[in-house]
């Protein structure tokens, strides 16, 4: 007959044994997903690079041009507006007003018919 000592070593050898198998299994597990992971972020990168998309970096460079050329232009906007304003101030003094006389132009003397 088998003591009741000898049963629960039995037992914890046993679970020992399931619970080395369980965490190598998991183990196996997460190595096959991490596996997985870089397979598919290597396909869905060499994808990318077939379709010729660009990288963040070029992106970021392509944006940082364009807020640069956004702000010039809105500094030619504002310059522009500023001689257009200019340009009618210039044109509205040479303009004569009802409030200011004109020129004064020389009266012409007929030509004597002698």
């Amino acid at each position: 007959m088998v003591s009741h000592d000898t049963v629960q070593v039995m037992d914890t050898r046993f679970l020992d044994d399931l619970a080395k198998l369980a965490s190598g299994a998991f183990g196996t597990a997460a190595g096959m997903r991490e596996e997985m992971d870089a397979m598919v972020r290597h396909r869905f990168e060499r994808w990318l690079k077939d379709m010729d998309v660009p990288s963040r970096d070029e992106v970021e460079a392509t944006r940082a041009i364009a807020a640069e050329a956004r702000r010039r232009q809105e500094e030619m906007e504002a310059r522009i507006v500023a001689l257009e304003a200019t340009v009618a101030t210039l044109l509205a003094e040479r303009e004569p007003s009802a409030d200011r006389p004109g020129p004064k132009r020389p009266v012409r003397k007929a030509a004597d018919p002698d």
